[in-house]
């Protein structure tokens, strides 16, 4: 971490000179734009909470002059009304310096270094993939999926494909997004409409989603 620090302070401005001093110096630039970057986003979250447009609210002077505790005749200030709960094993370097920018303290807890892989592991694998049948003429059912493209001429046989595709595509985004037991579900949706007493078939579009634990690694 050092090197690249040491490397990325060598780096020269429009002016050539290097845009920092030292590997410190800029590690302590970018801590301060990340907790101020953090702070903005926690708020922005808290606003669109609060039922206003939380991008554009925590972007308004008035705010950004609240967060930057800027001095003045008039003294603004924002504040959340809860702690900031901390999680990953930088958030005690990286939510250190963020309590005086929301206005509330925030909770590192005590094995959160941990929090994040324990999650993980509890969390869900969910991938899905889908599939459209169209009918380009009459009697020519056209399956695509992925990037595979089919003719049929049975409706029925072109739909069984587009959920074998999609099972197919599903279960293999499932397995490289890292798990091994996943259930798939296949939802289809018709359009048709009835032209002179008779159902006419316009388009299918079916979705397959996969779920499941993600493997644990050994």
């Amino acid at each position: 971490a050092r090197l690249g620090a040491e490397l990325f302070a060598r780096k020269r401005d429009g002016r050539g000179q290097a845009i920092a001093a030292s590997p410190e110096a800029i590690s302590e630039r970018v801590l301060t734009a990340l907790t101020r970057l953090s702070a903005e986003v926690i708020l922005e979250t808290a606003f669109a909470e609060d039922g206003l447009d939380g991008a554009a609210t925590v972007a308004h002077a008035l705010v950004q002059r609240a967060v930057d505790s800027h001095p003045g005749f008039a003294r603004l200030s924002v504040a959340l009304d809860r702690p900031v709960i901390g999680l990953g094993a930088s958030a005690p370097l990286h939510y250190a310096g963020l309590p005086p920018l929301v206005g509330k303290g925030c909770v590192v807890p005590e094995d959160t270094d941990v929090a994040n892989a324990l999650g993980a592991v509890v969390g869900q694998v969910r991938v899905s993939a889908e599939a459209r049948v169209s009918q380009p003429k009459e009697g020519l059912f056209r399956v695509a999926s992925g990037e595979t493209v089919r003719d049929f001429n049975d409706e029925a046989a072109a739909i069984a494909a587009a959920e074998t595709d999609v099972r197919t595509i599903a279960a293999g985004r499932a397995r490289d997004a890292g798990t091994d037991s996943a259930e798939i579900e296949i939802a289809s949706e018709f359009r048709v409409s009835t032209v002179e007493g008779q159902r006419m078939f316009i388009e299918a579009h079916v979705v397959a989603v996969a779920s499941g634990r993600p493997r644990i690694a050994v």
